[in-house]
């Protein structure tokens, strides 16, 4: 039976780099496939996702009638609680 101390045990163990997204083979897809070209969506990303989510929504007749529904039932100038 071989005894091994403690101390060296913890000085054969393999120090790994911290990860990073960059080096992700996972994400770094992301830089050539994602609209905003990055890792992170930027504002102007978002805003086109919305403004494209939004159209979508709106050709729904289902949301078009929600929508005009609720807005009758809204009282202008009033705060939303």
């Amino acid at each position: 039976m071989v005894c091994v101390c403690r101390e060296e045990a913890l000085e054969e163990k393999e120090v790994r780099a911290a990860w990073t997204v960059e080096q992700s083979a996972i994400w770094r897809p992301r830089l050539r496939e994602a609209d905003s070209r990055g890792f992170w969506d930027t504002p102007g990303c978002r805003d086109r996702m919305f403004e494209a989510d939004w159209a979508r929504a709106c050709n729904k007749e289902k949301f078009a009638t929600m929508m005009a529904r609720e807005n009758k039932n809204s009282k202008v100038g009033t705060a939303v609680q």
